[in-house]
């Protein structure tokens, strides 16, 4: 198959696992380019006949976030569009009918955070300098309603520290809050391409998209319904 490409996100198949790759050369902030970039990438998992999903970033971070020359910039509706198209990105992801294992190659904060929680599987480096967090709060932002549920989904007992109080963690503590699922001390890309062809050939559709939905699908389709009520009254403010 020819690789679909894209200065932000490009996809490729690697055997029964599409592979879609971050690299905009910095941080993969979400702008509108990586936006469109990913859910074309989105598109293509879902029209070939792949059995699983890795996402993974660069080698820099997996992702930082949302653009910031938008989040800080002072358009509040521009502002409020892009964390709105962000959520769907993040819904889309959860409610993804494959199985999607998150690569974390480097930084995960902020909407990066809110990504791997969206994901079936997160695997991440067991030692570096790679952080991983919720740091809206300590940025002066306001996390928005899907990433408080999916923190909750995920984070469980750890949910204040790491949403409400924007904790940053690394390595093995960044598995026992739950924004990763392991860590590993080799090639985090490697294992998670492992962990996703094992997935592929142990899952069966549509068993495994109908349980996905019974799952995920309340969740998702009241987020969607409340986001622009959410999003644009929140981040009208900042």
């Amino acid at each position: 198959r020819t690789p679909l490409g894209g200065a932000m996100a490009s996809y490729r198949v690697e055997g029964t696992v599409g592979v879609l790759t971050m690299d905009d050369g910095k941080m993969n902030s979400f702008s509108w380019d990586m936006i469109k970039s990913f859910h074309a990438a989105l598109d293509a998992c879902e029209q070939d006949d792949t059995k699983a999903l890795v996402i993974a970033g660069n080698q820099k971070a997996f992702s930082a976030g949302f653009d910031l020359n938008v989040m800080r910039g002072g358009d509040a509706a521009k502002r409020g569009e892009l964390v709105a198209e962000g959520g769907r990105v993040m819904m889309r992801v959860y409610g993804f009918k494959k199985p999607v294992v998150m690569a974390a190659t480097g930084h995960g904060l902020a909407l990066g955070a809110v990504l791997l929680l969206a994901g079936d599987v997160r695997i991440g480096p067991a030692s570096g300098k790679a952080k991983f967090g919720l740091n809206e709060v300590a940025i002066g932002m306001v996390l928005p309603e899907y990433g408080w549920q999916l923190a909750k989904q995920r984070c469980g007992t750890s949910y204040s520290r790491v949403a409400t109080q924007a904790t940053i963690y690394a390595g093995p503590d960044a598995a026992t809050v739950g924004l990763l699922d392991w860590t590993v001390q080799g090639d985090v890309f490697q294992a998670a391409l492992q962990e996703a062809t094992r997935l592929a050939g142990h899952v069966t559709q549509p068993a495994f998209g109908k349980s996905k939905d019974i799952e995920r699908a309340a969740l998702i389709e009241a987020v969607l319904a409340n986001l622009e009520k959410d999003v644009l009254g929140t981040f009208s403010k900042l």
